[in-house]
């Protein structure tokens, strides 16, 4: 076979491209400037804030 023909092994593994610390950054900027992600997060305050509250019975005189 000539060197034209011989297919390449895609089974050999190659390079990472990306470091996770790179990725866990863009994930975090990702999180703080997206819109969507701001909504989330307060609605999840929001959620703690009025979620749970026990109302305190008035006590008749």
């Amino acid at each position: 076979m000539s060197e034209d023909t011989q297919q390449p092994h895609s089974s050999i593994p190659q390079g990472v491209r990306y470091s996770l610390k790179e990725i866990m950054e863009e994930v975090a900027i990702d999180r703080r400037d997206s819109a969507l992600g701001r909504e989330l997060v307060d609605a999840t305050e929001i959620n703690k804030m009025f979620g749970k509250q026990v109302r305190k019975k008035k006590k008749k005189k």
